[in-house]
């Protein structure tokens, strides 16, 4: 048996972590040789329901008579639950699962004595803003698994897009850019700013792409001299504190001389 990581198993199923079965190899009475089960006077064609059906009738004369024979107690993997005390004392301070695998059932069957006994199972309360902060700072830096990254993505599809996003103002991304706003400009943009991102100095290469070309005022319309040659992550980056951005941009256009009041004649 196969058992994955985290995986818990049942106390009746526990022994297959890793022991062998005494009558692992060996024939008992319902595993038959050929040889054997010719020997049987009844086995195969010879056996009288050999290719028939029971009738309805019949079935439901077996179920009436198998009745209550293997029920509760009498039934050969029953568990005599608990006391409602001892079950509802655990169950304070632990989950479902740590309640079950104390009193060794499994968590379906956990969950029926609950019932019974009329015991809410009520979940515990979601960590506080404190806590949870914490937590993330300590889950700094840490490397995630392709599947950690995969579920995080399936977790934020169509939550963080249109007025949900933190960076959404009147929805003025969806507004056309200007006409003039096109390759040959955003050439020129990236050969002025000698292919260097203008805010970390990262070079096309390191960017693994091409640069982006950033409007200074956030003014689709307006295109030059408005422009300035970003990596793609400074790009997303001063999408926040704007007023902050466009001043700083203003100054290093400036100081370059690449306004139309600085620039050279």
């Amino acid at each position: 048996m196969v058992i994955k990581k985290g995986q818990r198993l049942s106390p009746a199923t526990e022994y297959k972590k890793g022991m062998v079965s005494p009558n692992k190899g060996k024939i008992g009475i319902y595993h038959h040789t050929p040889e054997q089960r010719a020997k049987c006077g009844n086995s195969g064609e010879k056996h009288p329901l050999f290719g028939k059906k029971r009738t309805e009738e019949e079935r439901k004369n077996i179920a009436a008579g198998n009745k209550g024979k293997q029920a509760g107690a009498k039934n050969p993997i029953y568990k005599i639950p608990p006391e409602k005390e001892a079950l509802e004392s655990y169950f304070q301070n632990h989950s479902l699962m740590e309640t079950a695998d104390f009193f060794k059932a499994s968590r379906q069957l956990t969950s029926k004595w609950f019932k019974k006994y009329g015991i809410p199972i009520i979940r515990k309360p979601k960590l506080s803003k404190t806590r949870s902060g914490s937590i993330s700072k300590a889950l700094i830096g840490m490397p995630k698994s392709e599947t950690h990254k995969q579920n995080i993505s399936i977790g934020r599809i169509g939550k963080y897009t249109g007025k949900d996003c933190p960076a959404w103002i009147d929805g003025r991304s969806f507004l056309p850019y200007c006409p003039k706003f096109n390759e040959e400009l955003k050439r020129r943009v990236r050969d002025r700013d000698n292919h260097t991102c203008q805010l970390c100095g990262k070079s096309e290469k390191e960017n693994w792409r091409r640069l982006d070309c950033h409007h200074v005022h956030y003014d689709k319309e307006n295109c030059q001299p408005d422009l300035i040659a970003l990596c793609w992550l400074c790009n997303v980056q001063v999408n926040h504190n704007r007023n902050y951005y466009e001043s700083l941009f203003m100054n290093i256009l400036n100081d370059r001389c690449l306004l139309f009041w600085t620039a050279k004649k």
